[in-house]
């Protein structure tokens, strides 16, 4: 098969997973349970010992932990990003590298690079295209720089400073932390306000997850309304 065959089916492939994760995350609100007694801890998600600090204690913060490595996580990446932004201001979407190995560490360097940069919407999609698509090896600098220039425009002098910064460095650092924080096992897995994890194998799938998602930022919710109805201190 000619490059230019090659290159339409691989953009084909894409736009038919991109189509279906759109309709799957479309159909999500009609599908979401209404009872709570829906879901028990230890069977459809897990709660942690020990709490972890969110990034906005007013809000509910929904953690999204993947990698560009992992396939299940590419398939998955359209729907749970038509679902953040069906959200309201109260919850925050954030999504962050995990990192098992050194191969899974490089491409969560890139990740954070784009942040820095701020073209993460221009490269995440190609990322993800380029390693399950098209079978390129972006774990080199030199081969995830050259991703950057192709759909940031980004040179490759700035890309190399951003890929080397000490704030690129600590936010990996701080990705490889939450793994053990949240006591990770698996990707894609969802993290629910610092308190509960929810992993595609307890949850019954990837849509299966995001029901139980959408529980469990109910119940936050409903904890921080009650908290904000109490006096405070001294009154």
């Amino acid at each position: 098969m000619s490059q230019s065959r090659q290159n339409t089916a691989a953009l084909a492939r894409s736009a038919r997973r991109l189509l279906v994760g759109l309709l799957s995350a479309a159909a999500l609100v009609a599908l979401l349970p209404a009872r709570a007694a829906d879901y028990e801890a230890g069977v459809h998600y897990e709660e942690l010992l020990l709490p972890v600090a969110v990034t906005d204690p007013s809000r509910v913060e929904v953690v999204e932990m993947f990698s560009y490595m992992c396939v299940h996580c590419f398939n998955f990446d359209a729907t749970v990003h038509q679902w953040s932004k069906s959200q309201p201001d109260d919850v925050v979407f954030r999504q962050v590298p995990a990192i098992f190995n050194k191969s899974w560490e490089a491409v969560a360097q890139g990740f954070y690079t784009a942040q820095l940069l701020g073209v993460g919407e221009q490269v995440h999609g190609p990322i993800f295209e380029a390693i399950h698509v098209k079978n390129q090896d972006v774990r080199s600098a030199s081969a995830m720089a050259a991703l950057f220039k192709q759909h940031a425009g980004v040179s490759t002098e700035d890309f190399n400073k951003a890929y080397k910064s000490f704030s690129v460095r600590s936010k990996v650092q701080q990705a490889a932390r939450l793994v053990a924080q949240y006591r990770l096992g698996s990707v894609p897995s969802m993290i629910v306000n610092g308190k509960y994890r929810v992993e595609v194998r307890m949850a019954g799938g990837n849509t299966g997850m995001l029901r139980v998602v959408e529980h469990l930022v109910e119940k936050e919710r409903a904890a921080l309304a009650a908290a904000a109805a109490q006096p405070a201190a001294g009154e």
